[in-house]
């Protein structure tokens, strides 16, 4: 897998789902799942909005989010997050930096929807080191 670029989502996946064939194999922090509400993911993001006096953070809720651009490593580049205001464009480690949970832009996002497909909850899985709210990290 290491000759295959990462910027493709579906190989992405792929290799953060792999739990051998590492150095840090066994390790509790090679891979990672966090449980992020849409509750949550308002307030971190509203929070980091307003500190950059960013135009759109007077949101009230976010209505998706969506990796749109990696690197060939696997880190993102682009994170799109669809509010009610607008599209807020999250660049490489805006990524982490505006939500809690990851502390690496080696993630991806498995967002769950209510029975209208509303978004209720995100879950951040990723791979590495994740610093911060490791009382609420499901490891892998």
């Amino acid at each position: 897998m290491s000759s295959q670029s990462l910027a493709d989502e579906a190989t992405f996946r792929k290799f953060i789902n792999l739990k051998e064939g590492f150095n840090e194999t066994g390790r509790k922090f090679l891979r990672w799942r966090y449980p992020a509400t849409l509750a949550e993911l308002n307030e971190d993001l509203k929070k980091y909005l307003t500190n950059r006096r960013h135009p759109l953070a007077n949101f009230t809720t976010i209505y998706d989010m969506k990796v749109t651009r990696r690197s060939p490593s696997g880190r993102i580049l682009m994170l799109e997050v669809l509010t009610d205001k607008g599209v807020v464009e999250l660049a490489k480690n805006e990524a982490r930096s505006a939500f809690g949970p990851p502390r690496s832009t080696l993630f991806y996002l498995e967002p769950t929807y209510d029975a209208n497909q509303r978004l209720q909850s995100v879950f951040f899985v990723g791979g590495l080191w994740p610093w911060g709210r490791h009382e609420s990290i499901w490891f892998l």
